[in-house]
């Protein structure tokens, strides 16, 4: 499996994705959780270093799709809205009318402009859902490489209006929308039953969502991905049921002294596979003092993705440095970011520019 700092620009049938917790300004700053300025440089902590060193990482990133979250939803377009849309991508931000005005952070999943369009997007409580059409990017019969050029540059801009190509059209590629599931779970470690059944409800909505956009009744489910900040390690419950398909009955999270339900759960669509299951990622979250362990994930169906690429979080040299808690210079979450490059299953489509 090839390692990645940085994700390329998906070729012909390929997609790259990011997931990343970026820690919420109101949390960094929390007086009633002051656990980050006991090790971390306050420098370090200041939004406007962490947000210039966050876009530097999107740049360099320069993947296909972002899963983000604890954005700040008040500040999104001051924040990185307007920084994503100079870059060619789009924005879908969280928008879950029955959460609090107290609660001002949420998830965004940012795709970009030349290669997809959103079919369906949903916002849950702990999750925004969307289903993204692939997108080709064709010359028009005639049309010279010069305008075909200027107009792929307007396209990375965000400023090619309908009607005004000159020389391209942009078509629906074939075959089904890529799902896309943004999930940031409950972080009380004692929870871990609440987190369950807020997986369980994301995957129950999604499956509903894929029927009601299927084009064949009963065809295969198109190639979906679930990604974000679980919450939960590789031995959890949440764990357990989406890379098995199943919970078995009676199943006992490490950590809890009674089981979560007596019956089995089964996850009607089976199993995702995790993209980092047959890696050695140490972790993915760190707090000096607190906890450090794998809470990030990217999982995705066994039908219609190959698995072609890992982003490495961070360098083998900087292993001690990370370790010793985040944020710190370079790294300006408690989070890492995660990600992975796929290859569409479809062989017989034809290749399209991203």
């Amino acid at each position: 499996m090839n390692f990645l700092q940085s994700l390329p620009k998906s070729g012909p049938n390929r997609v790259s994705i990011i997931s990343y917790n970026i820690l919420a300004d109101v949390f960094a700053q929390s007086t009633l959780l002051p656990i980050y300025s006991q090790y971390c440089p306050q420098e370090c902590l200041a939004w406007e270093y962490r947000v210039r060193t966050l876009r530097e990482q999107f740049s360099q990133f320069n993947a296909d799709i972002f899963c983000l979250q604890e954005v700040s939803l008040p500040n999104w377009e001051e924040d990185f809205g307007k920084f994503f849309s100079e870059l060619g991508y789009c924005s879908l931000v969280q928008d879950d009318k029955n959460r609090s005005d107290t609660h001002t952070t949420g998830n965004a999943i940012v795709y970009r402009q030349a290669a997809f369009s959103p079919s369906v997007v949903e916002s849950r409580s702990r999750a925004i859902i969307a289903g993204l059409r692939r997108l080709e990017v064709r010359p028009l019969s005639g049309a010279s490489q010069h305008d075909f050029r200027d107009d792929l540059k307007s396209i990375a801009k965000n400023d090619l209006k309908k009607g005004d190509a000159k020389a391209l059209k942009r078509v629906d590629f074939p075959g089904s929308l890529l799902w896309v599931c943004n999930v940031h779970l409950q972080g009380d470690p004692s929870a871990g039953e609440t987190r369950l059944l807020q997986v369980r409800s994301a995957l129950k909505r999604l499956r509903a969502l894929q029927l009601r956009s299927e084009h064949v009744p009963g065809s295969p489910a198109a190639p979906t991905i679930i990604c974000g900040d679980f919450n939960s390690g590789a031995g959890s419950a949440v764990h357990e049921l989406l890379s098995t398909g199943v919970l078995p009955a009676n199943f006992v999270e490490p950590g809890q002294m009674r089981p979560f339900a007596a019956k089995a759960v089964t996850n009607l669509e089976g199993r995702y596979i995790s993209a980092y299951a047959c890696s050695s990622l140490p972790f993915t979250f760190s707090v000096a003092g607190f906890l450090r362990d794998i809470l990030d994930f990217v999982f995705y169906s066994e039908r219609g993705l190959w698995l072609r690429g890992l982003l490495q979080p961070f360098p083998t040299s900087d292993t001690e440095n990370v370790v010793a808690g985040l944020p710190r210079r370079g790294y300006p979450s408690d989070h890492l970011p995660v990600g992975a490059v796929f290859e569409f299953a479809d062989k017989d489509d034809e290749p399209g520019l991203g």
